[in-house]
């Protein structure tokens, strides 16, 4: 794994575990296994990298027909935003229907 796809999927662990504001560079760093200028080699910085980990969770949702997703919501599976990236996250099936 590359060292920016690993800064990518650290940040996006770290976003669902602590939240955006919770979720530090050194965290990042740290999780990730980078050295210290990695991230700003990447990255402009955290928020383009926090987009970066996010924008897959979106474009699968996007991808969503809208059946499904009104089976997820009606199913329980999705009670706010975070159900919806948790369950992206961890592939639409994982959510019972």
């Amino acid at each position: 794994m590359s060292t920016s796809d690993r800064l990518i999927e650290s940040t996006r662990e770290l976003l669902w575990e602590r939240g955006y504001v919770g979720t530090s560079p050194k965290a990042i760093l740290e999780r990730s296994g980078a050295g210290q200028g990695s991230m700003y080699h990447h990255f402009k910085g955290k928020p383009d990298l926090a987009l970066a980990a996010i924008r897959p969770a979106v474009k699968a949702l996007q991808d969503l027909d809208m059946h499904r997703k009104v089976q997820l919501i009606v199913s329980g599976g999705i009670r706010n935003g975070a159900d919806v990236a948790k369950a992206l996250a961890l592939g639409a099936d994982a959510v019972a229907i």
